[in-house]
């Protein structure tokens, strides 16, 4: 049996198809769908890449905001402190007198006073000295690195040119979270001390 040339290039062409075919759903289609697989991971990839930096760089900021925070607590807590701490305050209102040139000082501090979520220290200041002295006094004692509120002033002329002066003021402490939440009784025990 002889086959015909025709046969022969039809046959030849069938085996051609049916490579390039078989090529396409052996190996080009694979690599195909292999290269679309990498894209998408290397799009993930990106994808959470770029979410570590934002979530680094939010990380950096809050560290930075924290390192503030801390800052503005800590001059916080000196402004208003969890403790009277009234002999530290003491030393304060004495050394600004001294720097204004207050010729006697006289501090009476009395009993806490509770509030919602501080208490506060009633004051009896009296101060002698010249007018200038107790104005730099008073410009000093708003400067105090300790919250003083001046609630009232009385003054005398005690020998020309000697003022004396009388100061009702307050310092505050807070009350920690824990005091305030359990109430009315660590309040009171918190005024005895």
């Amino acid at each position: 049996m002889a086959i015909s040339l025709k046969s022969k290039i039809t046959a030849v062409g069938i085996f051609a198809i049916l490579l390039v075919v078989a090529f396409f759903l052996l190996a080009w289609l694979p690599q195909q769908n292999r290269k679309a697989q990498i894209r998408k991971q290397m799009e993930e990839e990106r994808k959470r890449q770029e979410t570590a930096k934002s979530t680094l760089s939010r990380l950096k900021a809050a560290k930075e905001e924290s390192a503030q925070i801390e800052s503005k607590l800590l001059n916080l807590s000196k402004r208003i402190p969890e403790e009277p701490e009234l002999p530290s305050l003491i030393i304060e209102l004495q050394d600004i007198a001294t720097q204004a040139g207050i010729d006697f000082i006289s501090i009476k501090p009395s009993v806490l006073s509770p509030k919602e979520s501080f208490s506060e220290i009633p004051l009896s200041i009296n101060i002698t000295g010249g007018f200038f002295d107790v104005v730099d006094f008073l410009y000093r004692l708003e400067g105090l690195p300790r919250e003083v509120k001046v609630n009232a002033m009385n003054i005398s002329v005690k020998e020309y040119p000697e003022l004396s002066v009388d100061i009702s003021a307050s310092a505050f402490t807070l009350i920690k979270v824990q005091q305030a939440s359990e109430g009315g009784k660590s309040q009171t025990s918190k005024s005895g001390g």
